[in-house]
């Protein structure tokens, strides 16, 4: 019997593992805009080093990505060591949260009627007393979240918050092996993933799909499910037409928070930093940094994100070195000539300037799970979404999320064929 036709676009982490999911109920073709596949994920080898360019850690013990790198045979690496932060030109182990943060947490759990994170700031936590509690929220939010505190959600970052654990971990020999193994089980399958080949218009109506693509190309298929990072569909920049339009505006889109990063990778000759640090923190221009504990490897990782790496987003990669060098510099009282000296090589990792992606991950708003549960629900069993940014579990923004709303997907499409 021959099988229906799916088309996928993206071939990021949901595209691939959907893909995985569906390839023995569908003759399946993946349509990818860039030149390489894995989306946000982008391992990537310079000098014998890897480097995550994208996605780097699993953070906490999440079950579908834990499950799915054993099935590979990749094994997670815990990551030990110590969390420092910088103030008043010392550093301090990280021991605890600012004070203030369990009240906090309580106020946030009282909140029955959504607002920002900002509004509840100043509803509750506006006094001088605060005034450190405010400033950790904020760059916690921007640093983590990617979220701009005047936006964010308060149920919504509760939701995450409370879900956080303590284990961390790397995946041995990057994430993108996770990725190429799904690519070569999926070439098994005879499941082809077509790169360079960005979807410019979607014809659909009920049981038929007509992709069109920048070049003009044309690929048809019964249904298509939708991969693409939610940036895609925001702010009347949208890089896909429906015709006819969805059942929903897709201006919903922008009710889903959607995060700017820059990443920053530098290789000294020695290192210089504490032994035992894994992240630093502080209030320089790059104010997060870690280490490649439990590896003793003299890489240094520079992380800014939110509105302040939206700020720096237009600056080309030598100036954004320099910042990443000065912040350094003044954190560890080095002269910034002896830390060029020590340099051995940079790499730049801009989101903002990646076509097709422009930014980091998602975070949620106010409308954030209206939006979220317009995009999920199949349109007349022919057009189906899944992405990070339709997550509305604990771990928001991850890879976790990512596979998350694929198998959600496909289940939707198991369903639809009376195959659970």
């Amino acid at each position: 019997m021959t099988k229906p036709t799916l088309l996928i676009i993206g071939a990021g982490a949901s595209g691939l593992l959907a893909a995985r999911e569906l390839t023995s109920f569908y003759e399946i073709t993946i349509l990818e805009a860039n030149d390489r596949i894995g989306g946000r994920i982008f391992s990537l080898s310079h000098e014998s080093e890897i480097i995550e360019a994208g996605a780097e850690f699993v953070h906490g013990n999440l079950p579908i990505t834990l499950t799915l790198l054993k099935e590979a045979g990749i094994k997670p690496v815990k990551i030990s060591g110590k969390m420092f932060r910088h103030e008043q030109e010392k550093f301090s182990a990280v021991t605890e949260m600012t004070d203030g943060w369990d009240d906090l947490l309580q106020k946030m759990e009282e909140v029955e009627k959504d607002m920002t994170m900002q509004e509840l700031l100043m509803k509750s936590f506006s006094s001088p007393r605060y005034e450190a509690l405010r400033r950790q929220v904020v760059k916690y939010l921007a640093g983590f979240d990617l979220a701009d505190v005047a936006r964010a959600s308060v149920q919504g970052t509760l939701k995450e918050w409370q879900a956080e654990e303590q284990d961390n971990y790397r995946v041995r020999g990057g994430y993108q092996s996770l990725i190429n193994y799904f690519h070569e089980k999926l070439k098994a399958e005879g499941v082809r993933v077509n790169t360079n080949t960005a979807v410019q218009k979607v014809r659909w109506e009920p049981g038929s799909v007509t992709l069109t693509t920048t070049t003009g190309a044309a690929f048809m298929a019964s249904k298509v499910l939708v991969t693409v990072p939610i940036s895609m569909l925001q702010f009347g920049k949208t890089s896909l037409q429906f015709e006819p339009k969805l059942p929903f505006e897709t201006e919903i889109a922008n009710d889903i928070g959607f995060g700017a990063v820059i990443k920053l990778v530098l290789k000294f000759k020695t290192p210089f930093w504490q032994t035992n640090a894994v992240f630093i923190l502080s209030d320089e221009v790059f104010p997060t940094w870690w280490t490649q504990l439990p590896s003793k490897n003299p890489l240094m990782t520079g992380w800014v994100g939110g509105p302040a790496a939206a700020a720096l987003s237009h600056l080309d990669d030598e100036e954004l070195v320099t910042k990443g060098l000065s912040s350094l510099a003044t954190l560890y009282n080095i002269d910034i000539a002896e830390l060029h000296q020590q340099l051995e090589w940079a790499k730049v990792f801009n989101w903002q300037k990646t076509s097709y992606v422009n930014g980091g991950y998602s975070y949620a708003m106010i409308g954030t799970r209206a939006a979220q549960t317009s995009f999920s629900t199949p349109i007349e069993d022919t057009i189906f979404f899944a992405g990070e940014a339709l997550y509305n579990g604990g771990h928001p923004g991850t890879v976790e999320a990512a596979f998350f709303t694929a198998l959600e997907a496909a289940q939707h499409f198991k369903k639809n064929r009376g195959e659970i």
